[in-house]
């Protein structure tokens, strides 16, 4: 359930859809690329945060990442939906028009802290071995489902109700992935599978060593 839950923030945070749809993106804003380049954009930004990840989580710890990188994606999504909101109601954006090039690069940074690579490492951590294969296939299906459902009804959501719109229930549900992660996602640092499968069925260690010594 947690994993599950933990996957679906990663899609819901919009990160398929701005990966599938950057040029066409770009284009709405103004910015004339192609898809080669856009590709390149992208790459370059994931490569080169993918690769910053591993320093920093010998720094600090996997819940922090993953607020760094939920309030980053929050931010960065309600901003993209602000300046289409301002483009289609017809305001200059001449003077911003940095703003859409600048978010997605932060975006992209900030989902690679957190929420690109640790649900699958929290995967890895919550599963008992001999559920973890099953397990960890239903999980990485779902996600991936997800993500297709995504791709595929974005244009007709942003026909329906506007691009601005789209981006802003994105910055919403990474705000739920901020509690979600604050309130449910246990604590795993430094913790035993064991201690991680007492705390998943509700069990504290000091009901455990009660239990031992009667």
């Amino acid at each position: 359930m947690i994993s599950c839950a933990m996957v679906a923030w990663q899609q819901l945070c919009g990160i398929i859809v701005l990966l599938i749809y950057s040029q066409m993106i770009f284009i709405q804003t103004g910015v004339e690329l192609s898809s080669s380049m856009s590709t390149i954009i992208v790459g370059s930004v994931m490569l080169g945060a993918s690769a910053l990840t591993p320093c920093l989580a010998k720094f600090t710890t996997m819940k922090t990442l993953l607020y760094i990188s939920g309030i980053g994606m929050a931010i960065t999504d309600g901003t993209l939906g602000l300046f289409f909101y301002l483009k289609n109601t017809g305001s200059d954006v001449s003077s911003i028009g940095w703003m859409p090039l600048s978010s997605l690069v932060v975006f992209i940074i900030t989902y690679c802290l957190g929420f690109g690579p640790l649900p699958w490492a929290i995967m890895g951590e919550i599963f008992p071995p001999n559920l973890k294969s099953v397990a960890s296939s239903m999980t990485t299906s779902f996600c991936w489902i997800l993500g297709f459902v995504l791709s595929k009804t974005f244009i007709n959501v942003c026909d329906v109700i506007g691009i601005h719109f789209a981006f802003w229930i994105f910055a919403v549900c990474c705000i739920f992935a901020l509690l979600f992660t604050a309130f449910v996602l246990p604590d795993t640092e430094g913790k035993s599978l064991q201690e991680i499968q007492d705390m998943l069925q509700g069990r504290t260690k000091s009901r455990n060593t009660e239990m031992t010594k009667a």
